[in-house]
């Protein structure tokens, strides 16, 4: 159930915005952000969208404080969110609708979440009722729906791996903005982390891989597992943000994951599609000027049915 709920629009690269105000909420107002709610506190249930503060961090105190703010209080709160995240759009977003919600869920327990909603704010606006509290009227197809949002965040969350619940679809190069505006980072997705080490696999001795292949296999965080891998392959090294390295935000690995994992290997026009799990079965050796390399099957080769 929503509680409070505080609106803005961000406009023009952070350049121009309307001030948050409270929102005076209409049934299906209520039912579209309860929905963004839901579906984004059930990421973690999921094993999804785990993030943390960064030390310099303030996030935390300010959804704190929230949660048991008057009117007055939490509408500073959502002003000192907006500016931070203006303040950070200027370079890399298009225009949005901020939403600052507290609601509980469905134990009871209190929740704070954030939601940048995409939209053409040239189409949105404001109404201004007698007691200072707004509507925002915006065409329901230009807000993105439940499952179709980019950048959102939601706290507490109740893993013990997870500060805060963090939903950031795009986080290439410059879309960073959202997680630096609020001094967070969210882990990389299970995909990501999972193509990273299966990427630092591959560069190790074809007859190491399969103890490696062996060391990963049941998954885990990313750091357990590497840890785990090290002790198995003591030269395995990775400068791979997804998976630890230089104090970033590991990611999670899938039971399983790496004999769905396939690499390809190429030579002289050559291209060898094959699964991570039988790279040990290629061996190459030098002879004289030229190379020779052997591939290990259970069957012969065949010709693929067109």
């Amino acid at each position: 159930m929503i509680l409070k709920c505080a609106l803005a629009i961000i406009a023009d690269r952070g350049s121009s915005i309307t001030r948050p105000a409270l929102a005076s909420l209409r049934e299906e107002e209520a039912k579209f952000l309860a929905d963004h709610v839901t579906w984004l506190r059930r990421r973690a249930t999921a094993g999804r969208s785990r993030g943390r503060f960064r030390a310099s961090s303030t996030l935390d105190k300010e959804f704190n404080l929230a949660l048991a703010a008057d009117d007055a209080a939490f509408l500073e709160i959502a002003n000192r969110l907006v500016d931070d995240l203006a303040a950070t759009i200027r370079v890399s977003s298009s225009s949005c609708v901020l939403a600052l919600i507290t609601s509980t869920d469905a134990d009871g327990a209190g929740a704070v979440t954030l939601l940048k909603l995409d939209a053409d704010v040239e189409a949105a606006s404001f109404d201004t009722e007698a007691d200072g509290r707004v509507h925002l009227n915006v065409l329901a197809d230009l807000l993105p729906k439940p499952g179709d949002i980019q950048k959102a965040l939601s706290w507490p969350d109740r893993r013990a791996d997870s500060d805060l619940i963090v939903h950031d679809a795009v986080t290439a190069d410059t879309a960073l903005y959202f997680q630096n505006a609020y001094r967070i980072d969210a882990a990389p997705t299970d995909v990501s982390t999972e193509n990273a080490l299966v990427a630092e696999v591959s560069k190790l001795a074809p007859e190491r891989v399969p103890a490696a292949v062996q060391a990963i296999e049941m998954g885990g965080d990313a750091e357990t597992v590497v840890a785990r891998l090290r002790n198995a392959v003591p030269e395995f090294a990775t400068a791979a943000p997804e998976l630890g390295a230089n104090g970033a935000m590991a990611g999670h690995l899938r039971s399983g994951f790496v004999s769905r994992q396939k690499v390809a290997l190429s030579a002289d026009g050559i291209r060898l599609l094959i699964s991570v799990t039988r790279i040990g079965d290629i061996h190459t050796v030098r002879r004289g000027d030229r190379f020779v390399t052997t591939i290990v099957t259970d069957t012969p080769l065949t010709k693929p049915e067109d």
